[in-house]
């Protein structure tokens, strides 16, 4: 099992899950989908596990519900074991201050994925977002993320090849491991 978190923050069209599966893909990370009420979009793959509203008292009545948060109506959780079996987690503002206040077992490693307004706007229009979406997506954005590199540890920009923005992660966690196995 991985030692080390990796939290993903970053608005709409940041590039998020782009990254969390290139690591998945290229270097066995494993991605932790979570829980949420919201409709599945047409482009969606495995990133959450799509549960129903009857479901959600369930859950906060028998896991350990370690990040939670409500957009439009939708839920989005994540229980301490999902982050105990993961190794990158995509997660909001919200899910991160949870996160570090209510889970300990893994070093926590959380990064802002900066990108360009236009390159997320190009991202979502390619998801297949409407316009009016987009819109919303942006003014929401950028409340929701105007102080967001105050609460990360790291920034990398992901207006580039995919490959550059997870070699800067995995540069981090690799000097983080040592400078704790130097501890």
């Amino acid at each position: 099992m991985n030692d080390i978190l990796v939290l993903l923050v970053g608005s709409s069209g940041s590039g998020k899950t782009a990254i969390a599966e290139y690591l998945r893909d290229y270097h066995n990370f494993r991605i932790l989908p979570s829980y949420t009420t919201r409709p599945r979009r047409a482009d969606s793959k495995d990133d959450h596990i799509y549960i129903e509203e009857k479901d959600v008292e369930f859950f906060f009545n028998t896991e350990n519900v370690v990040a939670y948060n409500k957009y439009k109506g939708n839920h989005y959780f994540a229980t301490e074991k999902q982050c105990d079996d993961s190794d990158v987690y995509v997660v909001d503002v919200e899910g991160l201050k949870q996160l570090r206040d209510q889970y300990n077992k893994k070093i926590i490693l959380s990064f802002y994925v900066e990108t360009s307004p236009d390159i997320r706007i190009q991202r979502m229009r390619l998801r297949g977002d409407t316009e009016k979406e987009i819109e919303e997506r942006l003014n929401v954005d950028k409340k929701e993320f105007a102080e967001v590199e105050k609460e990360c540890d790291f920034t990398i920009n992901n207006d580039y090849a995919l490959c550059i923005a997870t070699q800067q992660i995995l540069a981090i966690m690799d000097k983080v491991r040592h400078e704790n196995d130097n501890a």
